[in-house]
């Protein structure tokens, strides 16, 4: 059987939200007990991995394969009556 082809969309304005609110600690290197903190933001983001990763999630919860044909990145205004 050929892999289905699939398609992402992903919700880019609450995916930068979140990758923004992503904190992680790193330890600093002249201070023994200091943690510096990082942040990610898009530009830094691995995004082949991230995909791939989320390509074989697909894979697993499926039973079948999937190849990623594209993915869309959509950011909805915010609505104001």
């Amino acid at each position: 059987m050929e892999p289905l082809r699939t398609v992402m969309f992903v919700d880019g304005r609450n995916f930068k939200y979140n990758l923004q609110a992503f904190r992680f600690q790193f330890p600093e290197e002249d201070k023994e007990s200091k943690y510096r903190d990082f942040l990610l933001d898009e530009k830094h983001f691995l995004w082949q991995e991230f995909f791939s990763g989320v390509i074989q999630k697909f894979n697993k919860a499926t039973n079948y394969e999937h190849r990623l044909v594209r993915v869309y990145w959509c950011n909805a205004e915010k609505m104001r009556p």
